[in-house]
């Protein structure tokens, strides 16, 4: 229960500060992560299985780190530029 509410804290803390950043700073992030977002789900099944599931050992977390790794990697490009 008290992490719920340190969830719902921080992702209300995140809003504020992006509203201090002005509007359009904030929409152009929200694009970004929904550009992310899709390209992350587009690619993530090719990558999580062809890959990540060559070693044995990884291949319980391939899926997540797959999923995770490309929609950092791609918000990372997308903010960047």
């Amino acid at each position: 229960m008290i992490l719920n509410f340190i969830i719902i804290a921080f992702v209300l803390l995140i809003g504020y500060w992006w509203a201090n950043q002005g509007l359009f700073s904030a929409v152009i992030h929200l694009l970004c992560v929904i550009v992310a977002g899709a390209l992350a789900l587009a690619f993530w099944e090719p990558i999580g299985v062809g890959l990540f599931m060559k070693s044995s050992w990884f291949v319980s977390y391939a899926m997540g780190v797959a999923l995770v790794g490309t929609f950092v990697v791609t918000l990372f490009i997308l903010r960047l530029s």
